[in-house]
Formats: structure tokens, C-alpha cells, sequence
């Protein structure tokens, strides 16, 4: 086999190859950003849970200065 053929032989079988790691690599990328955007909500979630708490512990504050004033 020529030079030449093993070449063409090796940018046969590389082409491939090099195009399905583009796409994995497309689908890592994918990935690592719906984890970011996950992550975002749940740092979300975890901040809206705190403020209801922060919020029912001044609502039975609240309600026990009503029940002194009675």
C-alpha cells in the first residue's frame, strides 16, 4: 500500500470519528449547562423555602403579640 493510499486510508477512518466526537462533545457542552441551569433553580428553590420560613416565623411572632394584646 502507497503512502498516498494509507493516508486516504487514515482520513477515511478519522473523519468519522473526529465528527462523532464533535457531537459528543456538543452533548457534554449540553450536559454541564443543563446542570448550571439546574443547579440555579434549586440555589432558587432553596432561597424561596428560606424567605417562607423567615416569613412564617415573623407570621407567629406576629400572631403571639396579637394574643398579648387581647
Amino acid at each position: 500500500m502507497s503512502d498516498k493510499q494509507r493516508l486516504a486510508s487514515i482520513k477515511h477512518n478519522l473523519i468519522p470519528n473526529i465528527h462523532t466526537l464533535g457531537i459528543e462533545l456538543d452533548t457534554q457542552k449540553a450536559i454541564v449547562s443543563d446542570i448550571r441551569f439546574l443547579t440555579e433553580q434549586a440555589q432558587s428553590l432553596e432561597n424561596a423555602v428560606k424567605w417562607g420560613q423567615e416569613k412564617e416565623k415573623e407570621a407567629k411572632q406576629l400572631r403571639k403579640r396579637l394574643e398579648a394584646l387581647k
